[in-house]
């Protein structure tokens, strides 16, 4: 189990990047579910850069979705995030 300060956070991440299913859900409708989330574990602040990124993802997740070709925006960025993440330890 996600620490409660980290949890909206990391579900609104997947959320926005990966995945909607009824396990990460725990079978809400995803409306609900971040409401409920935001009830008990408040976001206060968001950097800037993660609020354009959930964005963009989550439109070509819906675009995606309304043509029955279901993406995760994650798994098609792992390679990139990779290559940044491996360049900055240099």
């Amino acid at each position: 189990m996600i620490p409660t300060a980290k949890r909206m956070r990391t579900y609104c991440f997947i959320f926005s990047t990966d995945e909607t299913s009824r396990e990460l859900t725990d079978g809400k409708h995803i409306q609900v579910f971040m409401e409920d989330l935001q009830a008990k574990d408040p976001i206060e602040t968001l950097p800037n850069e993660f609020i354009m990124v959930g964005r963009t993802s989550i439109m070509l997740r819906g675009l995606a979705h309304a043509l029955q070709q279901p993406r995760s925006v994650a798994k098609a960025w792992k390679p990139i995030a990779m290559k940044v993440l491996l360049e900055e330890r240099k």
